[in-house]
């Protein structure tokens, strides 16, 4: 049995050590060879960012290293740019993506996960400057899967009671897996009863304003509920070993379950990833799949915190059965 699948079948859940945060040693290798060189010592700070400490005129192989998710590869690319002291051209990372068609995300994601992390060095003072500045992103093309009621039977029959409440509170309410779900604790949580709001502040959220989450259902309610009293401090989704979930860790699992769905015959979408769980909702939400009552995408925007331009973008297609309420305008 091949190890993820040992990893899946074992309760609970382990994450990987760099989706954990642990110290974690990484050898390096030299171009065209697999043999290592030098060992860096990695780890994490406070802020979730990870430096490397180099040896003195120490080299990072962009080519080889083969870093473990998309973060990691921004990181690699960061720190070899301030090995070559901003040498680093667009080129380069034309070159970098076509050399490794094989590592997850498209080369959007590849290319703002670099940016990004030359900008955190330029922050640090480890580059004088940000030499992909200027350097256009592709153009995203939104993945708007999302997961039926019979897959999503199928993988609820798989998964682990840490991973099932995950995926009935993420499915139900929309939120997003990193910053809202996994980031949320009991002092975001306002419980007025039959309803419960989640609030975070702007700095808290992906677009930089108050975000609220309302929720109706009683069985999120109750599901909220008991995770504050057993978790009064920190984060209050857990896994199975009782730490705080992570999107990395949520993200692993749900495509270690598609893999087992695969082996059994059962076919996801093939963009169906853990963010097709906010996309459902917003399908979900407005066919009235819950509560009998179709939705508008107006309003649909505000229960997402999203602006209205970028449901049309990514959920107009799904309004096709509300058009007889059109001829009762016309």
């Amino acid at each position: 049995m091949a190890e993820h699948e040992r990893a899946l079948d074992s309760e609970p859940f382990a994450q990987p050590d760099d989706v954990r945060g642990d110290l974690v040693e990484r050898p390096r290798l030299e171009r065209g060879t697999t043999r290592p060189t030098a060992a860096a010592r990695i780890d994490e700070d406070e802020l979730g960012v990870r430096r490397e400490r180099r040896e003195p005129g120490a080299q990072i192989d962009m080519v080889e290293a083969r870093p473990t998710g998309e973060h990691d590869h921004g990181r690699a690319l960061a720190n070899a740019s301030a090995s070559v002291d901003g040498e680093l051209r667009p080129i380069d990372i034309d070159r970098w993506v076509q050399a490794h068609p094989d590592w997850n995300g498209g080369k959007r994601t590849k290319i703002q996960a670099v940016k990004r992390a030359l900008n955190y060095a330029v922050d640090a003072e480890l580059i004088p400057a940000n030499p992909l500045k200027g350097v256009k992103t592709p153009k995203n093309n939104p993945r708007v899967t999302y997961i039926t009621a019979s897959q999503e039977k199928a993988i609820l029959e798989l998964a682990n009671p840490a991973f099932t409440l995950a995926y009935r509170v993420l499915v139900r309410t929309g939120a997003r897996p990193g910053r809202e779900f996994a980031a949320l604790t009991a002092a975001h949580v306002h419980d007025n009863a039959e309803r419960m709001e989640w609030v975070f502040a702007a700095r808290d959220s992906k677009n930089k304003k108050p975000r609220v989450i309302r929720i109706a259902d009683p069985e999120i309610i109750a599901i909220v509920r008991r995770q504050m009293e057993r978790y009064p401090t920190g984060p209050i989704f857990r896994n199975s070993f009782g730490d705080p979930w992570t999107r990395e860790a949520l993200s692993e699992y749900f495509l270690l379950i598609r893999e087992r769905l695969e082996a059994k015959g059962i076919q996801l979408d093939k963009d169906a990833c853990l963010y097709s769980l906010r996309h459902s909702y917003a399908k979900r939400t407005l066919d009235g799949y819950w509560t009998g009552k179709p939705t508008s995408i107006q309003r649909l925007a505000r229960h997402m915190g999203n602006t209205v331009q970028v449901c049309m973008d990514h959920y107009l297609q799904w309004t096709e059965s509300q058009d007889d309420s059109l001829w009762e305008t016309c």
